[in-house]
């Protein structure tokens, strides 16, 4: 989906990884970036942690097996009762024909009932959104990605155990001031589904595009070369864009499309080093409806 909201701004949803990768892979490349395509450089592979478009592809495609073992051994055992006020089952005070208390007055009116007992009762499931901005990844170095991705999958994972059922959207766009005028800008984005509420929790597939720093540097340079409308900032390098704050993002985005509506997050914000897994957990419970 395309939503075009005025003459030269760009937003895109795609409903899951393999749309978008198939998005990337189908497209042709716009002829401002045919001679300047970052998205499949060879070198620079510290920056990139990837050595090829391909890897790159591959690893959205089907997992990033060894970020997904950094997850695993970083994140460590996070107790799923850090959230107090999540509780899944709760008790029912019920009248039944046998068994428990028996209430005598109940007994000597005759009632069937007459006995008192408990029920064990399922809180509903509930269910939040949870946006993930990755547009300022290119200032942090890799284990600041990695490291806030590994935060925000346990803290899913807490969430997920607590029957909060999570729907993940990742998130990228760029301000960008357009090549040739004073004063004309463009604000180009998409977001990803990830993850939908109703889909099991499956963290090796979660791992690459919420981890890995090639998401942004190789996929998310990709559909700016690919996308119709897109364009050129400056003469020798039309990738170039202004970020934009988280706060500025979320009304952007969701004022295109208010099924993301949600609880936003970018790579500072989960790096802060005060908010920690259970802290992050209760705060997107909190959330939840």
């Amino acid at each position: 989906m395309t939503i075009q909201f005025d003459k030269t701004n760009v937003i895109q949803h795609f409903e899951s990884l393999a749309d978008f990768g198939g998005y990337l892979d189908e497209g042709k490349v716009q002829p401002i970036f045919k001679d300047k395509q970052h998205s499949k450089k060879i070198d620079w592979t510290g920056y990139y942690l990837t050595k090829s478009w391909d890897e790159a592809q591959n690893l959205l495609a089907y997992g990033d097996y060894d970020n997904y073992n950094k997850v695993t051994q970083d994140s460590g055992y996070i107790d799923p009762n850090c959230l107090p006020d999540a509780n899944v089952t709760g008790w029912q005070r019920t009248k039944t024909y046998s068994g428990g208390a028996l209430s005598v007055g109940a007994y000597l009116g005759g009632s069937c009932n007459c006995f008192s007992n408990r029920r064990k009762m399922t809180t509903p499931t509930r269910f939040v959104t949870i946006n993930f901005c990755i547009t300022d990844v290119s200032r942090l170095d890799a284990n600041q990605k990695v490291s806030a991705g590994v935060k925000l999958l346990s803290a899913v994972r807490v969430l997920e155990q607590n029957k909060i059922r999570c729907r993940i959207n990742l998130a990228h766009g760029l301000t960008r001031k357009v090549y040739g005028s004073s004063n004309l800008h463009q604000f180009i984005g998409f977001t990803v589904n990830v993850k939908s509420e109703d889909a099991p929790l499956d963290e090796i597939m979660l791992t690459y595009p919420l981890c890995n720093a090639s998401m942004e540097r190789r996929q998310c340079d990709r559909w700016i070369e690919i996308t119709p409308g897109v364009c050129r900032v400056k003469k020798d390098h039309p990738l170039y864009g202004y970020l934009n704050s988280l706060a500025w993002l979320q009304t952007k985005f969701e004022g295109c499309n208010s099924a993301i509506a949600g609880v936003w997050f970018n790579t500072k914000k989960l790096n802060d080093d005060s908010l920690t897994v259970p802290e992050l957990a209760k705060l997107i419970a909190a959330e939840a409806k």
